[in-house]
C-alpha cells in the first residue's frame, strides 16, 4: 500500500504542476513526426502527428488546436500532460486492432475533421498563440508510403524544423510494419536507418 500511495502521490504532484496552455510560449510545443500515407492500414486507421514539449514545465494541452490544410482540424478536449522532453501522438483510430499496431496515442481524432495528405501545412495553437507550424510537400522533403516524416533529434525546435533538410523518413519499424517512432525519441537524420532520397549514390561498380 505504500508502494501505491507513492504512485498516486507522484501522478498528483505531476498534474498539480503542470501549466496550462496559456503559461506556455510560441515554440514550447514542436510538431516532430508526421505519418501522412500508411501501408500496413488504410490512412483513416493509421495517421498519426506527434508533438514535443520543448518547455521548461510540464504542459496540460487541454484546449491544444490541430489543423491541418483545408480542413476543420480538432481541440484537444481533455487534460493530458506531456512531460519536459516528452511526447504526445494524437491519432485517427486509438485502438492497436485497426490502427496498424501503433500502442502510443494519447488522443484519438476525428478523421472526417483532419486529414493528412503529401502536401500540406499543419499548425498548432490556442486562442491566438501558435506554437509551431510545418509544412511540407514532395518537392521539398523526403516522403514514402508507409514511413513516417521525422524531425532530426538534434533538431527538436520550432524554427528547426522550418528547414526541411532537418526532416527524413525513418526507418525504425513498430507496431504491424510501418515506419516511425510514435511517442518515442527520433533517430538522427543522419543516420542509415533514416536516410531520405538521394542521400547515397552509386559513383562506381
Amino acid at each position: 500500500s505504500i508502494m501505491l500511495s507513492i504512485g498516486l502521490l507522484s501522478l498528483l504532484t505531476s498534474s498539480a504542476y503542470a501549466v496550462p496552455l496559456s503559461s506556455v510560449p510560441v515554440g514550447g510545443l514542436v510538431i516532430s513526426e508526421i505519418m501522412h500515407d500508411t501501408d500496413v492500414v488504410a490512412d483513416y486507421r493509421g495517421e498519426y502527428i506527434e508533438i514535443y514539449n520543448a518547455h521548461s514545465d510540464v504542459i496540460d494541452i487541454n484546449g491544444l488546436t490541430v489543423v491541418s490544410s483545408g480542413e476543420a482540424g480538432f481541440t484537444v478536449d481533455q487534460s493530458i500532460t506531456i512531460p519536459v522532453g516528452g511526447y504526445a501522438v494524437f491519432a485517427a483510430q486509438a485502438g492497436i486492432s485497426v490502427n496498424g499496431g501503433n500502442t502510443s496515442v494519447d488522443y484519438q481524432y476525428a478523421y472526417s475533421t483532419f486529414k493528412i495528405t503529401g502536401a500540406e501545412t499543419i499548425t498548432i495553437s490556442n486562442g491566438g498563440t501558435t506554437f509551431d507550424s510545418v509544412t511540407y510537400a514532395p518537392n521539398t522533403h523526403p516522403l514514402l508510403t508507409g514511413a513516417a516524416l521525422i524531425l532530426d533529434s538534434s533538431a527538436l525546435s520550432s524554427t528547426s524544423n522550418d528547414t526541411a533538410t532537418n526532416w527524413c523518413i525513418s526507418g525504425n519499424v513498430f507496431g504491424n510494419g510501418d515506419y516511425g517512432t510514435p511517442g518515442s525519441a527520433n533517430d538522427g537524420c543522419n543516420t542509415i536507418a533514416d536516410l531520405g532520397f538521394g542521400d547515397l549514390l552509386i559513383t562506381e561498380f
